[in-house]
This record gives C-alpha cells, structure tokens and sequence, in this order.
C-alpha cells in the first residue's frame, strides 16, 4: 500500500452542502466534520458510498437501451461491460480482467478465461461469449484481418490462429485488448452469429496481397457482403431493456439527465467494492457544480482562472491535469505554393512560438519543439533511442533564425515587410479551424496567423463548418489546417500512431499515397518508402530492430516537416476531496493548492490515468479499490 497521509476536511459553504443535498441527497453535516485520517477508516461523511460522476453521455430514454453496438447505452457502458484485457492508455500497459492465462507458440494464441463470471442477468459467462462479438463484427474488428479462425476450445477456453506472416508478439497482445469484447452475450444475439457463419462456410479463400487481407482471409462475392452487412444492422436494431454486462455495475434507473449504477450481485467480491452505487449526472452549468463540490467526479479542460476560482470557491475539489494521446498543431496543404516548399515549412516552423499559442488555446498542455513525427511526443523517449532523438530538428520560435531560412531558400522581404520568392511573388495564406472547437480552435488559430503575418506572410484564420472542414482541406482548399496532427486514440504504439499519420494526416497535407508512395530520406540517406515501413511494424519482433525504424522513420517524418505540432493537448480530471480519499498525490495537496502538477513518473501517471473512465475503462479505478468514500 502506497503512504498517504490525509487532511482534514476543509470547511465547505452552506450553498456547496445545498448543491450537495441537490444532487444525490445528504452525506451528513459535512461543514464541521472532522474526517478520520485512518485510510481504513469506514466511510464518516461519504457513508451511502456513493461516487456522483458529472458529464458522460447516454441516450435520452426511450433512446436507451442495452445493446451497445445500437448507440443505446454510451458512456454507461464504462462500468457494465468488461474484457479479456485493458489497456491504460497512454502507456499501453495490458491488464487482463476477463483473461487469466495466455500462451503464444508459434501461430496460435490460447487465451484461458476466468470461470468467475455471471452476466448481470444471471446467465453463466463463457467463450461463446467473446467469440460472438468477433464474428458479429466480422467486417469492423480489426483483428480479424490477421486471423484464419477463432476456435472455442472448451466453455473456458479461446485459441486465436494468426495468419502468416504472423504478426509479433506485441502487437499480438494489443489486438487482444482491442474492443468491448463482453458486450455481446451469446444467449442475446447467438442466431446472429448461426447467420455469419453460414456465409463464412460458403465463402472462398483470399490469395490477393497480404496488406488487402480480409477478415480470417476470406473472399465474399458482392452478395454474401449485403448479407453480411444486412445481419449487421439487424443486430444493432435489436432493443434491450438495459445493458447486459460482467462489470462490476449494472444500470439501476435512467432519465435524461441522470444515470444511476448500483452493484453487479453477481460480479466477484460484489460487496467489497468501496462504492456501491455509481451517480452519473448532467447539469447545464459545471462551473456552478464543481465550484460548489456538487459533484465527485468529472473530466473536462476548463481556462486557467476559471478553474483556480472553482477550487478556491470549492474548497475541497482537486485538479489532476493528465496528457492526452494526441497534439494540435498546423497542417500544411503541401500541394500549394509556397508550402509545397519543405525548406519554407521548416522556417514557418521556426518562427511560430509555441508557447503563446498554448496559453491562448490551452494553457495546460505541453509545448513541442519538433515539427511533426507521426508519434504522440511524451512517447518519443519512450521509442528512440537518445542518440537518435538528438539528430531530430528542433524549433525556438527564433523569427531572426527563420528569416535567415528564408533568405538561404531564395527568398527577400520587400519594403512592406512581406516574403517574396526568387520571383517576385507573394503569398498570403488561410489557416481554417473546426467552428466546432470553439475558443481552443478559433484561439489557437487566430494567434498562429498572428505571427505568420507580423512575420510576413499575411495570413488570416477561419472558423469553418465542423462537418465540411476537413473535407475542404482534403480538397486542397485551404494552405493550411489547425487540427490534431500526431495521436492515437488509445494504443500508442508506433504502428498505431504511424497508421494514423501516414494515411489521414498526410491527406489532409494533400498527399495522395493511394497515387504514388511518400519516399523520405532518414538521417543516414537511406530512402524509406513511410506506408510500407508502417505496415512492416506489425511483423518485427526484435526490439532492437524495432526501436531502429521507429527512430528512422519519426526522423524522416519531422524532417519532410509537413505541419507544426504546436502542444500536445491536456486534459483535466476533477476529484471531490471531501467524499473520496485514496486519491493520487494527497500528500501535496496543501503544496500545490489542489491545483495538481502533471505526473512526475509512471506511478503517478497511471493512478491520475485510472480517474478517466476512457484511459482506463470497465470501472478499473473502483475495482482497484485505492480510492474510497470518505
């Protein structure tokens, strides 16, 4: 057990108990309480155990339902489904919850299941149930493009058939730990499952290329995929009551703007979890809630001084910043002039300071001094060797050094102050950004175009349509596009992250690889063809060889300088300190004013990481049981 040492509870408002009392009801006479420091103390304030969680999204009833492929369930789903493993994201560490053993020998991988399980309608849990959600999926499961079969064993007992070339070992476990897997009980939808596998039966072996395999390598005609596709949207229309799940909770009542959870009974050690109801909750205002402790828990990035005035007003609710798995930066539109120019892309990248775009859009995140790698910046360290990382580029924001850039590519400022190239022509450039990202994108944008124009190249930001932005940049209508740049969605590891990049972010750049394949040099000279060196990462199994491309590829990719990663984005994670202890970093709350530095290491990191439902999901952070009603 970690050491933690405990304050009092600080004093709250009567409005804060008011809000409080709103909310889910008393938790007793909070405001002259003194709180046990015993971590094991029974709960004196929090003594209902429950945990309110502010925000999420689920379908207003009648929308909601327990089929989660049919968006009936939403962020519920966090805490009723489970399985074989999870991934805390931003480290991709697995840990298996529904998977006890596994064993890879040559082309095959068994997965041996807990016996433990009880679906919360009382139906016994087995592999069946596993093996339904990847035939249903047949089509979207990405796994499935790299398997000849999935075959139940015995009621405990998965074996996975990797097609060759079999894919490593890494990559392997990461495929396993993609998906709900326990979302789909076989004894709801198994005539679902009779249908796919009939159409499997008739279907004829793939021998087209190994990169356009299909999934378990069969070929459907036109009409088997209509059938496939007409099963698939008869599942998602099937109406469930509520959802179904092994999880530790199991949906108790539901309106539009509540959700409450209570205890699976026939989840393991059901009576020992610390909280035994989960409270989710929507307001219109959660300045207002948090600034009162109305509320648990929540996620969401809010400004600076907003944020300091709600823990002043609140008294009580702490602040864990946390990194996300993505960064924003500018995309250039490498099709247009003078950005088809990569010697102009790496000045333009010199003279953006970065630092001011970031306290303008998001004054917690991170700031880069890279132009673009394909990867998540907290992970370069983590996947290329130092030598390597210092043969990287890097940027200051230095506008002296970038002028001299421009002027070694040929280029002069008239007496306007404006860039003209060996010919005499001058640019003026259009930044478009998500309308729908509101001050961050806008903000962000406007600042960006700042500085490009006091630098000389006259530049405007525009606020576009959310559902037609990227399509115009695709398009080749903007020069340049304020977006997310170099992320993942969960696993970070380099094939995810190049897959990413070397596909959407490259068209945005007006990169069609579809057309002819992206050639760059690494830093030896060595030419690298980017979607090829991509695909290849899934099938090394050598660390050392591994690690080695990735330096080589992440270099290239900077170097050919395609867009400014300008920050990589974080988030913010808000606990009630008067309902919960056993939260990460108690002891430095009086130090930081509950205003929480980012995690200094990978133990802080994964105890603020379980906090967020998505980092690390299927109630990881109650099952853990470190955090407990106060």
């Amino acid at each position: 057990m970690k050491k933690r040492t405990f304050i009092k509870l600080l004093a709250m408002t009567m409005a804060a108990i008011m809000a409080a009392l709103t909310m889910t009801g008393c938790y007793g006479n909070v405001q002259d309480t003194v709180v046990s420091t015993d971590y094991d103390a029974p709960p004196e304030v929090n003594t209902e155990r429950v945990k309110r969680i502010a925000g999420g999204y689920w379908p207003a009833p009648p929308g909601f339902g327990g089929n989660l492929s049919g968006s009936q369930v939403g962020d519920v789903g966090y805490y009723v489904y489970e399985s074989m493993f999870l991934v805390i994201v931003g480290t991709d560490k697995i840990i298996p919850r529904l998977a006890e053993e596994w064993t890879h020998e040559g082309n095959v991988t068994t997965v041996k299941l807990v016996e433990n399980r009880t679906w919360s309608d009382g139906t016994k849990f087995t592999a069946k149930d596993l093996y339904t959600y990847y035939i249903i999926n047949i089509q979207d499961a990405a796994i499935n493009r790299h398997l000849e079969a999935i075959n139940v064993k015995d009621d405990y007992t998965l074996e996975f058939v990797w097609a060759e070339p079999v894919i490593s070992d890494t990559q392997k476990m990461l495929f396993l730990a993609e998906g709900w897997q326990a979302s789909t009980p076989y004894h709801l939808f198994g005539e679902f499952v009779d249908d796919v596998e009939a159409i499997m039966a008739e279907a004829e072996p793939y021998t087209g290329e190994r990169d356009s395999r299909p999934a378990f390598g069969l070929s459907f005609t036109q009409e088997q995929r209509t059938a496939l596709k007409e099963i698939y949207n008869n599942f998602k229309n099937v109406d469930l009551d509520m959802p179904v799940g092994t999880g530790p909770y199991m949906v108790d009542k539901v309106t539009n703007v509540q959700c409450d959870l209570v205890v699976n009974p026939y989840f393991p050690g059901a009576e020992d979890l610390e909280f035994q109801k989960l409270e989710m909750h929507q307001v219109a205002d959660y300045n207002s809630l948090l600034s009162s402790g109305g509320t648990d828990s929540f996620i969401g990035t809010l400004p600076y001084d907003m944020s300091r005035n709600i823990l002043d007003a609140s008294g009580t609710m702490v602040m864990y910043p946390l990194l996300e798995q993505k960064s924003i930066g500018v995309i250039f539109n490498t099709n247009k002039a003078p950005l088809s120019d990569v010697r102009v892309r790496k000045a333009l990248n010199e003279v953006v300071q970065r630092s001011k775009v970031r306290e303008i859009a998001n004054y917690w995140a991170v700031d880069n001094d890279v132009a673009t790698t394909g990867l998540i910046p907290s992970t370069m360290e983590k996947y290329i060797d130092a030598d390597v990382l210092a043969k990287f580029d890097r940027y200051t924001g230095d506008s002296e050094k970038a002028a001299q850039m421009m002027e070694e590519a040929g280029w002069t400022r008239n007496s306007d102050g404006v860039w003209e190239d060996a010919d005499g022509n001058t640019y003026s450039f259009v930044i478009a950004t998500n309308a729908g990202w509101g001050a961050q994108g806008i903000a962000g944008a406007t600042e960006v175009a700042r500085q490009l124009t006091e630098f000389g190249f006259p530049t405007e930001a525009r606020a576009v349509e959310a559902t037609v932005v990227v399509g115009n940049m695709k398009e080749g209508l903007y020069d340049m596009l304020y977006d997310y740049l170099d992320l993942t969605w969960n696993i970070s590891d380099p094939y995810k992250a190049f897959s990413a990049y070397y596909g959407d972010v490259t068209e945005k750049a007006g990169i069609d690889l579809d057309e002819e394949p992206l050639i760059l040099k690494d830093y030896d000279g060595n030419e690298i063809n980017m979607e090829e060196a991509t695909k290849s990462l899934l099938y090394i199994n050598d660390e050392e060889e591994y690690r080695d491309l990735v330096g080589r590829m992440a270099w290239a990719t900077n170097d050919n300088a395609i867009g400014i990663n300008l920050y990589q984005n974080v988030m913010a994670i808000w606990e009630n300190s008067a309902t919960s202890k056993g939260l990460p970093m108690e002891d430095l709350f009086e130090e930081y004013d509950r205003m929480m530095p980012l995690p200094r290491n990978d133990e802080e990191y994964e105890d603020v990481a379980v906090l967020n439902r998505a980092y690390a999901p299927f109630a990881e952070v109650f099952i853990r049981n470190e955090v407990k009603p106060k």
